[in-house]
């Protein structure tokens, strides 16, 4: 998935090869974990109740919309640039097109609610992500070697320009997921898995890349 422990940022936040090499430089970047730095909290909520301090230290979880102000087409900050997500109404949709494959994956985003996080306070918002779709497609006897090499999801017949369901390799676990969101202004951060509080979301942002707007 874009597996949230991610996304990548997912969000990957991405599906991972079985037996796939990490030295292979066309390796898809896992994970929608995304980071930058953190400034002044922006109020992203579309829903019209009102979630007050509080009701935040309180540990209390309101649901509504996901925000359109991230909706739009987001570059992850590493990698070749070939990592495009686009948000549209609690939708992600990952593509990424290398010279041997293209990788898409959707997920769907539910909101559930916000949070402090420490140090700063900063207030996040929290969203449960779930993959509902993704396909690897070699795109021509290169890719179709490499794939095959890889084993990825245990496919051994790929063929040129035919999409293979790699969902279909994929526990409920790996293809669902927890994780917090801060916009900041055209850049959004994810949270940090390694840093996961007794809710089951993370307690931090991760520093390591974020999503830039497009």
């Amino acid at each position: 998935m874009i597996k949230i422990s991610f996304i990548t940022v997912l969000l990957g936040a991405t599906i991972l090869f079985t037996g796939c090499s990490s030295k292979d430089s066309d390796k898809t970047d896992s994970g929608a974990n995304t980071g930058t730095s953190q400034v002044t909290d922006l109020d992203t909520d579309t829903d019209t109740s009102e979630t007050t301090d509080s009701d935040v230290a309180a540990g209390s979880t309101t649901t509504g919309s996901i925000t359109s102000l991230i909706d739009g087409r987001w570059a992850l900050s590493i990698g070749d640039g070939n990592n495009i997500y686009t948000i549209a109404n609690g939708t992600i949709n990952f593509k990424r097109e290398t010279r041997l494959y293209k990788q898409e994956i959707e997920s769907t985003l539910t909101p559930r609610g916000e949070k402090r996080i420490q140090p700063n306070n900063l207030l996040v918002k929290m969203v449960e992500e779930v993959v509902v779709s993704s396909y690897m497609t070699p795109l021509d006897s290169s890719g179709v070697r490499y794939l095959e090499s890889s084993n990825s999801c245990g496919y051994t017949n790929w063929e040129i320009n035919v999409g293979k369901d790699m969902l279909a390799c994929e526990t409920e676990s790996s293809s669902t997921g927890l994780n917090i969101y801060y916009l900041n202004e055209n850049t959004i951060q994810w949270g940090d898995h390694q840093q996961i509080g007794s809710d089951g979301y993370p307690e931090a942002l991760d520093s390591n890349y974020h999503f830039i707007r497009l």
